[in-house]
């Protein structure tokens, strides 16, 4: 079942609006859709902070705006204070369930891949996908799973082991993770390079060119 969440219509200008709406403790937002024409509303930003820790920044969400619109939606977009971690603003995408819709799930490492434990470094290329599916078969993460890694292997997108009802829309050879050798500086280079330059012996000539 949907969350529900309740908001208000809001006015868009001036810039002073939105900071008393932080101020009284709400969420500047808008709604994108059919027949929605970017509606501007306000949510409570401490009831929206617990939906999202709850539910996910993609939740699926019954949105009712005061004056009697209601719109299905998902939470699209989510931007927040770069210092205070608060809510800034957000962005809802009207949705029907019965409709795919587009959006990005985290891609989850399990295991400890065996080329680290011989001394290999771990490159973590790809952290999630761009996927399609109806709102309700979206998955929370995809598991990658690593414990048979060795230096020189790599798992790109076409590995992984995708949930029936996903379409993957990122590129299939993009590399997810990869195992690589550590760049070890060679020691008898680096102890030329920390040797001084021998000094050049340069004779002393006459005016015409031979040796004293």
């Amino acid at each position: 079942m949907a969350v529900v969440i309740r908001a208000e219509t809001r006015e868009t200008k001036p810039k002073s609006v939105l900071r008393k709406l932080r101020k009284a403790g709400k969420v500047p937002a808008i709604v994108y859709g059919k027949d929605t024409n970017g509606a501007a509303i306000a949510v409570d930003a401490m009831e929206m902070d617990k939906v999202l820790r709850d539910e996910g920044d993609f939740a699926i969400l019954d949105l009712e705006v005061a004056g009697g619109q209601a719109y299905k939606v998902m939470v699209s977009e989510v931007q927040k204070d770069p210092l205070k971690r608060t809510l800034t603003h957000l962005d809802f995408q009207t949705i029907r369930m019965d409709e795919p819709v587009d959006s990005e799930v985290v891609i989850e490492l399990v295991g400890e891949a065996r080329g680290v434990k011989d001394g290999g470094v771990l490159q973590h290329g790809l952290r999630a996908l761009e996927v399609r599916t109806l709102p309700d078969a979206r998955p929370d993460v995809i598991t990658c799973s690593i414990d048979d890694l060795s230096i020189g292997d790599s798992i790109n997108v076409a590995q992984l082991e995708i949930p029936e009802g996903v379409e993957v829309l990122t590129n299939p050879e993009e590399v997810v993770i990869s195992v690589v050798a550590p760049v070890m500086e060679d020691a008898e280079d680096a102890d030329d390079a920390d040797a001084p330059e021998a000094p050049k012996l340069v004779e002393n000539t006459t005016d015409d060119g031979s040796p004293e």
